[in-house]
């Protein structure tokens, strides 16, 4: 399993944010969401177009970035967008902050449908429990490159993301 051990500061990100039930479809049901539909606030396009062309937030080393957070009840909080640097403001669109943290930080080439659920379930029952650490917070971050929109790419095998997990010694 390629990874890499990272400390980060705050993450600061512009997007959408999506709340699900327990069980509720989650994933693929707010990528389609982020990716195609319009806002009229935002001049009838996609937020994806707005951050993609107009923004261009679609930048190393981040790109296009997705985050899930457990609220504990068996509900998710998921956000899609871009980060956005110190001093860049976009009032129209929803903010997320991602704590500062130590990530474990996973590559993985392959179609992203299967690809994404194998290298979680990978993390959590082999990587985890050898590693010497363990999940210090309820996060799990997707990054994907730009000008390859995840939700397209299920069927591509050169498809490169990152899975990041934040992290604390046992």
């Amino acid at each position: 399993m390629d990874y890499r051990i990272e400390k980060k500061e705050a993450i600061k990100c512009i997007g959408n944010t999506y709340h699900f039930a327990q069980g509720e479809e989650r994933w693929w049901n707010a990528w389609d969401k982020y990716l195609h539909s319009t806002n009229e606030k935002l001049g009838g396009v996609s937020l994806h177009t707005i951050i993609r062309d107009k923004y261009k937030l679609y930048r190393p080393p981040l790109w296009q970035v997705s985050v899930a957070r457990d609220l504990g009840d068996g509900s998710l909080e998921y956000f899609i967008g871009a980060e956005v640097k110190d001093g860049e403001e976009y009032p129209d669109i929803d903010s997320f902050e991602i704590p500062a943290a130590t990530w474990a930080i996973f590559s993985s080439k392959g179609a992203i449908y299967d690809g994404f659920a194998a290298l979680l379930t990978k993390i959590f029952t082999e990587w985890f429990p050898s590693s010497g650490y363990k999940q210090s917070m309820p996060y799990t971050i997707e990054i994907y490159p730009p000008e390859n929109p995840q939700i397209s790419a299920h069927a591509d095998d050169d498809y490169a993301f990152e899975i990041w997990i934040p992290v604390k010694k046992k």
